[in-house]
């Protein structure tokens, strides 16, 4: 098990942005997947 302490005032969307730029070979799945996410966001959940 693997706990750790959360500073939810240090977050912020570095790591995302990051991981949207490297490796660049999943760069174009990332873009269509948050694409996809921001497309469904008012569905309602089965």
């Amino acid at each position: 098990m693997i706990t750790a302490v959360l500073d939810l005032s240090r977050a912020n969307r570095s790591y995302i942005l990051d991981s949207m730029q490297d490796p660049p070979f999943l760069a174009k799945y990332w873009t269509e997947m948050v694409r996809e996410a921001e497309a469904r966001k008012d569905v309602k959940p089965e």
